[in-house]
């Protein structure tokens, strides 16, 4: 009798599913930066800070959950579910966040410190920081790329550096940040790299000015064969 349950309990803790270590997540950087956005649709002008993280997990990336970004001395909090994360790939590196985050009546994002707290499933958390400084240029007076259309090409001109691409799917789900080291990109490489996109997509120019310390963006354009 005493054998037979000893083997009925071995079994029962072979059977069982393997419990969850439950490690805190790990941010291993952060990016940041606020980008002076041009709605053409609405017609209005205002700042978005976009911040993406660098985290892993040792119980596997499915067990993040959520990024918070926080500015404790103006009371702000947003909180970023997974299904909602951007990606980006950088040098072959994945970062998740977020390239929308904007105050609910359009003023400019205040300046001081950051909080950004990864937060996995089972509720634990990891922590950074950074300091926004002073911006250097009024939003008013922010100056955009010029874009059009020609040959089959997406071209992007004025006194700007490293010029890209946001690509969102009909859906408005980001796809991709193209980089424009020759300030165009080819809309059939696009659709090809691309199948979601062959029906096609909504896209916005964003770059830096030098000696200015935000980035800028202007859109959405749309693209239909």
């Amino acid at each position: 009798m005493k054998r037979r349950f000893a083997i009925s309990y071995l079994l029962a803790l072979i059977l069982m599913p393997p419990a969850c270590s439950d490690n805190a997540p790990q941010i291993n950087s952060v990016q940041w930066q606020v980008v002076f956005f041009r709605n053409r649709l609405m017609d209005v002008t205002y700042q978005r800070l976009s911040v993406f993280v660098l985290a892993n997990d040792k119980d596997g990336e499915k067990d993040l959950a959520t990024i918070n970004v926080i500015n404790d001395d103006d009371e702000l909090f947003w909180s970023i579910p997974s299904e909602k994360w951007e990606k980006a790939s950088v040098r072959g590196v994945a970062w998740i966040g977020s390239n929308g985050l904007a105050m609910p009546d359009g003023r400019n994002l205040p300046t001081g410190m950051y909080r950004v707290l990864v937060e996995d499933q089972g509720g634990k958390t990891a922590e950074t920081q950074f300091y926004m400084k002073k911006e250097n240029v009024e939003t008013a007076n922010a100056r955009f790329p010029s874009v059009s259309v020609k040959n089959d090409r997406i071209l992007v001109e004025g006194d700007f550096t490293d010029p890209e691409l946001w690509i969102f799917d009909a859906n408005d789900v980001f796809i991709d940040r193209l980089p424009m080291p020759q300030k165009f990109a080819d809309i059939s490489s696009i659709r090809t790299k691309y199948k979601q996109l062959a029906a096609g997509f909504t896209y916005y120019a964003y770059a830096k000015k030098s000696g200015i310390y935000f980035g800028v963006m202007i859109g959405p354009y749309y693209y239909s064969p």
